[in-house]
């Protein structure tokens, strides 16, 4: 976990020794959201290439049994992005005990739907364990449409994003700020993440990151992520 006060601190301070000025609660927690969600986004695209969750998303992926009514479920409220899904079969062996499998629920684009439900090779089966999920807006559909009433889905999570609070007080004439430490929220990344979220949240006001390899590394995914934005 990252300590809120302390990214804050540590980019206050770099952010003020290269003269960019004081940037206020509400500007530091807008920017540390939008980096949030850029690194999600970056790391899961590590995921797809490399089908390997990296540490820094451990915190964030979720597997949970949900069920399925007519060959669709609303995504889960905090759902990201999709890892895998399986559908759970239950059936009987002869003592009676429950036999519980789940079977690979395979992904397709929703444009491919109609190829994939008329294909020879390709129809949807129960039997055959030939079984499709694929989305529409925030609602998950399965093939086929009946014989599907609870999977097991991977997905990442969105974070609950970190948020530094403080209240003002004026002493002497002049604003003295004191942490909220009530209503401030950590970080759920690992503390590995550090580097990298310091170093966005540097580049995003306009600082040179000082240390080689995390300037080199957060300039790299920050061209990365820019170019991915456009």
């Amino acid at each position: 976990m990252i300590q809120v006060r302390e990214l804050f601190q540590v980019v206050q301070d770099i952010a003020r020794k290269e003269q960019k000025g004081y940037f206020s609660d509400r500007e530091f927690n807008r920017k540390l959201k939008v980096n949030e969600l850029r690194l999600l986004g970056y790391f899961w695209g590590l995921y797809e290439r490399d089908q390997e969750i990296v540490d820094h998303l451990a915190p964030f992926v979720v597997n949970d049994d949900l069920a399925v009514e007519n060959a669709r479920m609303l995504k889960p409220a905090n759902y990201a992005h999709r890892i895998r899904v399986g559908s759970v079969e239950i059936s009987n062996v002869c003592n009676g005990e429950p036999l519980v499998k789940t079977v690979t629920t395979h992904y397709i684009r929703a444009a491919d739907v109609n190829e994939v439900a008329n294909g020879a090779v390709t129809r949807p089966s129960i039997e055959d364990e030939q079984l499709y999920h694929y989305f529409e807006d925030d609602t998950v559909k399965f093939l086929p449409k009946q014989g599907i009433f609870k999977v097991n889905m991977t997905y990442l999570r969105y974070p609950v994003y970190g948020q530094f609070l403080q209240t003002t007080n004026v002493v002497g004439g002049e604003d003295v700020f004191t942490y909220d430490g009530v209503n401030s929220r950590n970080l759920e990344w690992p503390y590995i993440t550090m580097p990298y979220i310091k170093a966005l949240m540097l580049m995003s006001v306009g600082v040179e990151v000082e240390d080689p390899g995390v300037a080199q590394y957060g300039m790299s995914l920050f061209t990365t992520l820019e170019r991915r934005d456009q």
